[in-house]
C-alpha cells in the first residue's frame, strides 16, 4: 500500500477528499482515491493528533480497463543489455527492489493469493483476481517497458517483485475453473497434477535423466554466440544478407550438463559467449510418453491438456542453460508447457499487441517472431514497442502454462532447467486479432 501510495502521489493522480467539511476543519477522517486501482484509504487523527491509517479496502484489483496503469508516466529511457533499469532514470517508487529488511517488515495480508508463495519467493506488485470464469479484461497486463525496467530479460536474478498476473489454479481442488480458462482461450497456469509427481522428483536427479538419455547418444542442441534464440525455417525468399540467427548440432546429454554447469555461476559476464539449447522429443526419446503421460492423448484422462485429441503432435523438450533468451513469438497451436526442473521466467502478451511488436512478416525465415531486443529495444529503430502491453511469471517444477493459439511468449532460463510441451489443435479465441498485423 505505501508503494502505491507514494507513487501516485508522486504522479499526481492521488485526489483526496474529506468525508465531510467539518473534517475538513477538524482533521478528522478523510479519504483517498487511487482512480487507477479504485482503491481507497480512510485516514484519522489518534488522540496525540497523530495521522494513522484505520482502515485500507481493495474493492477491485484493477482498473475499469484492465490495463494495469501503473507508470504511464515513467520517463521511456533506453535500456543496455543486462541492466536492471535504464540509465539516467531512478527506479519509480512502485518499481523500487525491496531491501532484506523490507521483506522483514511485510505483511502477507489474508486476502493474498498463494502465488505469491512460491520457491523463488518473488510476488506480484498487484495480485490477480481469479473468479471461476475469466473476465473479459483478462489477464491484467503491463506497459512492457516498466515490466523490462523492473527485470530486464538478460538478468537471472529474481526481484522481489515482478509484474504477474496469469492465475495459478490447483488441479485436486480447481479443475473445473482451469477447464474454463482454457476453453476461453486463455493463459492461466494448473499445479500439484498429482500424476506428475514421481516425475518432477525422478527429473530432479541428473543420474536419473542420463539413464533415459544415455551417456553416448547424441541429440539435437541449436547454438548460439550469445544467450539470444531466435527460431527460423529455410525459405528461398530469405532477405539479401540474411544468416540464421542460431546453429543446429548434436551433443551428448553429459556434454551438454558439463558445458550448462559451468555458466551456471557466471552468467551476468558470460552474455555474448557460447550457448546451447538442448532438445529432443518422442521420436528420438519415446520414453517420454511414460513420464509425461499427461501430455499425450491416451494419458490425459481428464482431458485438460490435450483439447483436440486428433492433432496432437507429440512431446517437445528443450534443457535451458542459465541465461537463453528464446526471442518473441507466437504459436499457432494450442501450447501446454510444463517445467520439470529449474526455473523458467515467461512474458505474455495478447495476440492484439502484434502491431506494436514489429514482428518479422510471413514469409521471412524468422515470421512470427518479434524483430526487438527486448532487453535493449532500440525505441529509434522501434517507435511502436513502447504502446506494447505484457504480463510476466515464473515457472518452477510441476507447474504447466496454458499458452493459446496467437498468444506471443517471451522465455528466459534463470538457470539450468528442462521445460517440455505439446501442442494440441488450433483455437480461436483472440488470434484472430493477428489477422491486422499480416497474420
Amino acid at each position: 500500500y505505501h508503494e502505491v501510495l507514494t507513487h501516485e502521489k508522486a504522479a499526481g493522480r492521488i485526489r483526496t477528499q474529506p468525508e465531510n467539511p467539518k473534517a475538513a476543519e477538524n482533521h478528522e477522517c478523510h479519504k483517498e482515491t487511487f482512480p487507477d486501482y479504485n482503491m481507497h484509504s480512510f485516514f484519522c487523527p489518534n488522540f496525540a493528533g497523530l495521522w494513522v491509517v484505520v482502515l485500507l479496502k481493495v474493492t477491485v484489483w484493477s482498473g475499469p480497463s484492465g490495463d494495469g496503469k501503473v507508470d504511464d508516466a515513467l520517463e521511456r529511457a533506453p535500456l543496455r543489455r543486462g541492466s536492471t533499469v535504464s540509465e539516467g532514470v531512478e527506479n519509480p517508487p512502485l518499481l523500487r527492489r525491496e531491501t532484506s529488511q523490507d521483506r522483514k517488515d511485510a505483511v502477507q495480508g489474508p486476502e493474498e493469493s498463494d502465488t505469491s508463495s512460491s520457491l523463488h519467493g518473488s510476488r506480484s506488485f498487484l495480485e490477480p483476481n481469479c473468479p471461476e470464469i475469466p473476465d473479459k479484461n483478462y489477464p491484467m497486463e503491463w506497459p512492457i517497458l516498466d515490466v523490462v525496467k523492473n527485470w530486464n530479460p538478460d538478468v537471472t536474478e529474481i526481484p522481489p517483485r515482478h509484474f504477474m498476473s496469469i492465475c495459478r489454479f490447483d488441479y485436486a481442488t480447481q479443475l473445473d475453473a482451469a477447464r474454463a480458462y482454457r476453453d476461453a482461450e486463455v493463459p492461466f497456469v494448473v499445479r500439484n497434477v498429482p500424476k506428475m509427481a514421481s516425475t518432477v522428483k525422478n527429473w530432479a536427479s541428473l543420474k536419473y535423466l542420463t539413464s533415459r538419455l544415455g551417456q553416448t547418444r547424441s541429440y539435437m542442441a541449436e547454438y548460439s554466440e550469445n544467450n539470444h534464440f531466435m527460431y527460423f525455417t529455410n525459405k528461398p525468399n530469405a532477405p539479401k544478407g540474411w544468416k540464421p540467427p542460431v546453429e543446429t548440432r548434436r551433443l551428448t546429454f553429459p556434454a551438454w550438463v558439463e558445458f550448462a554447469k559451468e555458466h551456471e555461476n557466471v552468467q551476468a559476464k558470460s552474455l555474448d559467449t557460447p550457448h546451447y539449447y538442448f532438445r529432443f522429443d518422442t521420436s528420438s526419446a519415446p520414453w517420454l510418453r511414460e513420464d509425461l503421460g499427461v501430455l499425450t492423448a491416451t494419458g490425459d484422462r481428464d482431458g485438460l491438456f490435450i483439447v483436440d485429441r486428433k492433432s496432437a503432435r507429440g512431446i517437445f523438450c528443450r534443457f535451458g542453460m542459465r541465461g537463453i533468451v528464446a526471442a518473441a513469438h507466437y504459436d499457432g497451436s494450442r501450447n501446454f508447457v510444463t517445467v520439470m526442473g529449474g526455473l523458467r521466467r515467461y512474458m505474455i502478451s495478447a495476440p492484439k499487441n502484434c502491431e506494436f511488436m514489429h514482428l518479422f512478416p510471413k514469409n521471412h525465415p524468422s515470421g512470427r517472431h518479434s524483430q526487438v531486443d527486448w532487453s535493449a529495444p532500440d525505441l529509434e529503430k522501434y517507435p511502436n514497442f513502447p504502446q506494447a502491453r505484457v504480463s510476466e511469471l515464473v515457472l518452477e517444477p510441476g507447474d504447466f502454462l496454458y499458452i493459446p493459439s496467437g498468444w506471443l511468449h517471451y522465455v528466459m532460463s534463470l538457470n539450468m532447467n528442462w521445460q517440455c510441451n505439446a501442442r494440441s489443435g488450433k483455437g480461436k479465441g483472440r488470434a484472430g486479432d493477428l489477422s491486422h498485423c499480416g497474420f
